[in-house]
């Protein structure tokens, strides 16, 4: 999180609204039947946050803000910056078009069985071809080889 102090004022906003909206729960004061009810009540309409933006959370939120709060206290419901931020999600090219060769290949295939295959076959071609880079010249015949193994060409 960044240490400007604008947003540790953002952050520890955010917290006390969650803390607020849970303090029944880890009170045990809540007057529904069960913890989840709770969490459902809550949970009906959209809420208005502190900056003024309005969010529907859903009851698997809040009881995970439950969880944080237990075992880490009011600053486990600061919210964290994403540990991916500044970094790109999107899929190459390549990769793309080898998922769909896989699934042409492979049609009853699930992702989870997908992806070991999908990471051997690019690391093996990016591996060959950067061998061929060092080299300053690609050698045509890695390149068409590389091409027929992928079913590309």
């Amino acid at each position: 999180m960044d240490n400007n102090p604008r947003n540790l004022s953002d952050a520890a906003a955010m917290a006390q609204f969650r803390l607020a909206l849970i303090a029944p729960v880890i009170h045990g004061l809540y007057p529904d039947a069960s913890r989840n009810a709770c969490y459902q009540r809550i949970t009906e309409r959209p809420l208005t946050l502190p900056d003024g933006s309005v969010f529907q959370y859903s009851p698997k939120t809040l009881s995970k803000w439950v969880s944080l709060y237990q075992n880490g206290g009011i600053g486990a419901l600061m919210p964290q910056e994403r540990s991916d931020k500044g970094s790109t999600r999107v899929l190459p090219d390549t990769a793309i078009e080898e998922i769909y060769r896989l699934k042409k290949a492979f049609p009853r295939l699930n992702s989870t069985q997908s992806h070991p295959r999908l990471v051997d076959n690019l690391m093996t071609n990016a591996l060959t071809l950067g061998a061929q880079m060092e080299k300053k010249v690609i050698d045509t015949e890695v390149i068409l080889a590389s091409v027929s193994s992928q079913n590309l060409g």
